[in-house]
Parts: C-alpha cells; structure tokens; sequence
C-alpha cells in the first residue's frame, strides 16, 4: 500500500510540474510579445490600422542616447520594385524634434533613406514613422516602424573644474590708428560749421553785381533814316548855313555805310570810300547816287559852292532811296540777308555810265 501511494504521489508531482511548465512558457511567450510591442507598435494609434508583420519596415537610429542638439541619424530601406510608391510621414517640426536634412540613394535593390534629426528637449522622443503607399491604393504597402530615443542635458562635472576668480575690466589704451579717423572727421565737421556760419553772416555784405541792360540795337537803316529827318527838321539850308546841312549828310552816311558794310568812312576820302564798296553788292544807280552825293558835299565843304535849292531836295531823297535800297532784309527765321537792289543788267550799266559822263561833263562846263 505504501508503495502504491508513493507511485501516485510521483505521478501527481509530475503532472503538477508540467501544468507549472505550461504556465511558464505561455507566460514567456506574453512577455516577449509585449516586449516586442513597446519597441515597434505595429498598431497605428491615428487610422488604427493593424499592420502586417511582412510588410513592416524597421528604422535604425545611430545610438540611444544623444545630448540635446547632437545630430540623429535615422535610416531605413525600402525594396525597390517596378511599382510607383508614395509615402506620408507623422513627422511635424516643433521644438521637440527637427529636421536638419534628408537624403536617398540606392543600392542592393533598394531605396536607402537617410534622415538628420535633432532633439532639443530633454526625454524620450520617438523618431517619426512613415506609410509607403501603392498609386491610387489607401493601404499601406510598408510601414515603417522607428525606435524611441533618449535625449539628455549635458553633464558637467564642476569638481573637477577649477573656478578662478573674477578679474577687473581691463584699460586699454587707444592707439593713434584708433584716434586718428575721428580725429580728422570732427575736423571735417568743424570746418563745414565754420562755412556755414561765415555764409550766413556775409551772405548779405556780398557785393551785388547789376547785370547791364541789354542794350536796344537799331538797325543801321532805320538810325539813318531818322537822323535824316531831323536834318531835314533843322532847316539849316533855309538859314544859309548849307556847308553845317552837307557835313551833317556826310556823316549820316559815313555812319550808315560803317554799320552796313564795314567800311570806315570817316577815315577815308571820297575815292577811297568808293573804291572801298566796288566789292560789295550795290547796284551801279545807288552807287552813282552816292558818289553824287559825296562829291556835292566836298564841293560845299571845301569849294564854298551853293547848290540850288531843286539840286538839295534831289540829294536829301537820293540819301534816302540809297538807304533804303541797301538795307538789310530780314528773314521770317530772323536772319539777315543782303539787301534787295534794283540791279540793272549789262546794257543798262553801261548806258548809265555813259549818261552819267555826260552829266559830268556839263556840271564841270557849268562850274566852269
């Protein structure tokens, strides 16, 4: 009997130590999948999409553990296929995490990503994860999964530094290089104060300038025109006094002929003036008028001969028709031009000069 109950006593020890094991291995298996959950959640928290563990993809950080600001590099690969993929990311910039760059390369068959984040927040930061997703398809052909990492402060060990103590501001002293720009612009500054207070003062005790008025020009004909008219108003040949009335035409000419053709009769004898304005464009009639003219005159001046009263008004007028035979023409542009003579032609001259030997001849058997 005792033998009997030691063999059942075996057998239900051993029956107990298999439950145990049983319970034990279903209890590691649980472990291991909740494990395997906290790393990479295969269960998108956002869609709650329940992804297929063929299709997950795991992202690999360089370290776990980074100092703020130090750099994370996050890389993954996707299979490289024929099939057009787009992708979407849960990524957002904050304070948190950023992105410093990204680059792609391809190698064995495969689409390389490589990621730079960096975190600026101390604790831990899950790395963002990414869907590829098949054209015009909502499910996603891989899912990438990413770790968790740690982001700590820097840690200074103060024992082992020495603290110094604080030191006075040191003094400096300004070299002439320093100086010497400031120097040379408050000079520059002072000599434009000066100048602008010397002009302000001595603006008023400047010397003003009277800019001349312009002087009125007369036409030459039109002075000589006028002067022969108040010849004529003096009357000097009804009071005998005909050498004063000749010398006074003389020079009423000579001044025309000087502003007309710049020729300077008061110097020059009757000849002289004559031969002068052969060159010039004077019709043969205005230059036998003028030569009369001129030859009465140093009659009447140096000869003490009396003219008749017919032969004076016939030498006022030729005075007159000459002048206004001669004078300039004034264009609709404003220029002058040569005067508009009566010019005879050739037969006409020669008939004229003919005449006026003729005439000559009897004024001297006259004189005689």
């Amino acid at each position: 009997m005792k033998k009997i109950f030691d063999i059942r006593h075996w057998i239900f020890d051993i029956g107990r130590c298999g439950v145990c094991s049983i319970g034990v291995f279903i209890l590691l298996l649980q472990y291991n999948a909740g494990y395997a959950q906290n790393d990479y959640d295969t269960t998108d928290n956002k869609s709650n999409i329940q992804y297929s563990k063929s299709n997950i993809i795991k992202g690999a950080a360089d370290k776990k553990q980074y100092m703020i600001g130090d750099p994370i590099k996050y890389d993954f690969s996707v299979p490289l296929n024929n099939k057009t993929l787009n992708f979407s990311s849960d990524f957002q910039f904050s304070d948190t995490l950023q992105l410093i760059n990204s680059t792609t390369d391809t190698a064995d068959n495969k689409i390389n990503y490589h990621y730079v984040f960096a975190g600026f927040i101390e604790g831990t930061i899950k790395l963002p994860e990414f869907q590829f997703y098949e054209a015009d398809k909502t499910t996603p052909l891989y899912n990438v999964v990413s770790p968790a990492v740690d982001i700590t402060m820097p840690v200074i060990d103060t024992t082992t530094i020495e603290v110094k103590p604080l030191k006075g501001l040191m003094k400096i002293p300004f070299t002439l290089k320093e100086i010497l720009p400031f120097s040379l612009g408050g000079l520059v500054l002072a000599g434009i104060i000066i100048a602008i207070i010397y002009f302000i003062r001595h603006k008023d005790r400047r010397p003003k300038i009277l800019q001349p008025k312009p002087e009125i020009v007369i036409p030459e004909d039109e002075e000589a025109l006028s002067n022969l008219t108040r010849l004529k108003q003096a009357r000097l040949l009804e009071t005998g006094q005909e050498k004063q009335h000749y010398i006074a035409l003389s020079e009423i000419l000579w001044q025309y002929i000087y502003r007309r053709y710049d020729v300077n009769a008061f110097e020059m004898t009757t000849g002289q003036i004559m031969e002068n304005l052969d060159s010039k464009d004077i019709s043969y009639d205005n230059k036998n008028k003028l030569n009369n003219i001129f030859t009465t005159s140093d009659l009447v001046k140096f000869a003490k001969y009396i003219p008749d009263t017919r032969t004076n008004l016939s030498l006022l007028q030729d005075s007159e028709d000459f002048i206004k035979d001669t004078k300039r023409i004034v264009t609709e542009d404003g220029n002058k031009t040569a005067s508009e003579e009566n010019n005879t032609t050739f037969e006409e001259n020669n008939t004229a000069l003919d005449k006026n030997e003729t005439s000559s001849e009897e004024k001297e058997v006259t004189n005689e």
